[in-house]
């Protein structure tokens, strides 16, 4: 079973989008009723001092319109960021802080995704708990995502076709559920350049087929941090698996600094149940400032990294977690693993002593 959209395909629930991970699957929902838009970034260089242009807005629906409404987008790197569950522009500021940060250090294209009316809690799955699949929230995000990432994958065939670009120009940065749809994009077009997962989101997803979720097949270059991964969604809500050429781990990748329970009362945080999942999005603005180096070091685990046995940058070599990730990552090694450790406040780098390749 399953259901297709005009211009997108057909969109399965068998096997394997249903398993033992992902119990009561539906059928992603229409294009109208997800209801998405994309807004172009760029610098006005007409200008003494570069400012960001006023977003340009292309209407998803109609993957052709793309160089008619984005008439500032030019043949070169192209960013597209992605949130994950719940989100839209107006209350996930870090979209907006990402886009500027990259334009401040690169002349790009950035895109925003909003798919915001797709990837909203759906509470009417509730009754799936009662079969022990807690994963219900993501149900609908789930499910939607792929549409999303459809007619991305449209848009970007479009975007090369008629610029001259190739994938391999193509930057995807996805946080949570936002991670897989980036990843379904790369499954679409092979070939994309680089992927960067924010802390991809476990339910419905750990342990599933590579069809299904985030892994290093999905582009030339995969790179994942995990910042809130545990087994069960009452823990963590990011994935326990390793998705990535290259994954790291700050601070373990379970719990983060500055995101306890008593830091929340003492400084009013208020999204303290994702305080933890949200600070990859974070730690990788951080980054994108060159000044800001996480140094990470090669290691099997979290035990032999506080043990200290991990204090050398071996055969694998040292990296730098975030947005220079990529100039560290061999694309024939798969699941590399790093650890380093994080501050509790902005902006979180610390000197690891790194000083192999990092």
């Amino acid at each position: 079973s399953g259901v297709g959209y005009e211009g997108l395909g057909y969109f399965s629930i068998e096997k394997p989008y249903t398993s033992p991970q992902r119990r009561n699957d539906v059928c992603p929902e229409s294009p109208d009723v997800i209801k998405r838009s994309y807004l172009s970034y760029q610098y006005d260089m007409s200008t003494p001092h570069k400012r960001v242009r006023e977003p340009q807005i292309l209407d998803a629906r109609y993957p052709t319109d793309a160089l008619n409404k984005w008439t500032n987008y030019k043949a070169g790197p192209t960013i597209i960021l992605f949130h994950g569950i719940r989100g839209k522009n107006e209350d996930t500021p870090w979209l907006k802080e990402m886009a500027d940060a990259l334009l401040e250090q690169g002349d790009y294209n950035v895109i925003i995704v909003d798919w915001s009316g797709g990837s909203s809690f759906y509470f009417g799955y509730f009754l799936s708990a009662f079969s022990g699949d807690f994963s219900f929230p993501f149900t609908r995000a789930a499910a939607n995502s792929r549409v999303v990432a459809a007619q991305l994958a449209n848009i970007i065939s479009h975007l090369i076709n008629s610029t001259g670009l190739t994938p391999g120009d193509f930057h995807l940065i996805g946080h949570s559920i936002g991670a897989h749809l980036a990843g379904e994009i790369g499954r679409r077009i092979p070939g994309i350049g680089r992927i960067s997962g924010l802390d991809p989101c476990g339910p419905r997803y750990t342990g599933t087929s590579p069809v299904v979720r985030l892994d290093p097949s999905d582009a030339v270059r995969v790179d994942v941090i995990h910042t809130n991964m545990a087994k069960s969604v009452f823990n963590g809500i990011g994935t326990t698996d390793s998705s990535g050429h290259a994954d790291f781990y700050p601070n373990g990748g379970r719990n983060q600094p500055g995101c306890d329970l008593v830091s929340a009362i003492l400084k009013g945080i208020s999204n303290y149940p994702s305080c933890s999942h949200s600070r990859a999005h974070q730690y990788y603005i951080s980054s994108i400032d060159p000044k800001n180096q996480f140094n990470s070091f090669p290691c099997n685990s979290e035990s032999d990294f506080k043990g200290g046995r991990c204090q050398s940058c071996g055969d694998a070599g040292c990296s730098r977690m975030g947005f220079y990730a990529d100039k560290y990552i061999d694309p024939n090694k798969q699941n590399v693993s790093y650890y380093l450790e994080t501050a509790a406040e902005p902006p979180y780098a610390l000197d690891n002593d790194a000083t192999n390749n990092a």
